[in-house]
């Protein structure tokens, strides 16, 4: 499985490989200071193990704003001298997996997990080898350390709200009323 994209807004690239995510700056001149963060098993399988497609996967990276000198540079995220969390999001199961900071040094532990649950329901689960999610996007939340919100939309046109912190995700079923 290989699958990558793009991150304007930090100029950071990432690519999927096997069960590994890499995260570099597409500005530099040599790909150098490469992260890779290994992705659970959780989430690279279904439920027979059985590895899953690239295309189901998206990505998003938020800069956490510090109160020191501009961090903008996606060359100063590399050389670590800025906060960036990374959701990660298997579009077919739903799984979420969320990186409070990737360069936290400090921090061996892997991310926090959101799993699809059986008591979870979802209108687009009927439809048989379609992507439950169409979409993923996030920010973070003002004030608050290394949160954030993403909303997710499935095909039927039902939204998720995802609710990230360092110690977990909550997720619902946005309704319309």
């Amino acid at each position: 499985m290989l699958v990558g994209g793009i991150d304007k807004e930090t100029s950071l690239a990432w690519m999927i490989c096997g069960n590994e995510l890499f995260i570099w700056s597409y500005l530099a001149a040599v790909a150098k200071d490469c992260l890779a963060l290994e992705i659970p098993s959780s989430l690279v399988g279904d439920k027979d193990g059985k590895p899953l497609s690239g295309n189901q996967w998206t990505v998003c990276i938020m800069r956490w704003h510090s109160s020191g000198p501009s961090t903008r540079n996606s060359g100063d995220m590399l050389h670590r001298r800025s906060s960036t969390g990374v959701i990660l999001c298997n579009r077919r199961t739903q799984a979420i997996a969320y990186w409070p900071d990737i360069y936290d040094e400090s921090s061996s532990k892997g991310p926090v997990i959101s799993l699809f649950g059986h008591s979870d329901t979802s209108a687009s689960d009927a439809i048989s080898g379609c992507y439950r999610f169409n979409s993923l996007i996030a920010a973070s939340v003002p004030g608050a350390a290394h949160e954030c919100i993403a909303i997710a939309s499935e095909p039927t046109g039902a939204l998720w709200l995802f609710q990230c912190s360092p110690i977990r995700i909550q997720r619902r079923e946005v309704h319309r009323d």
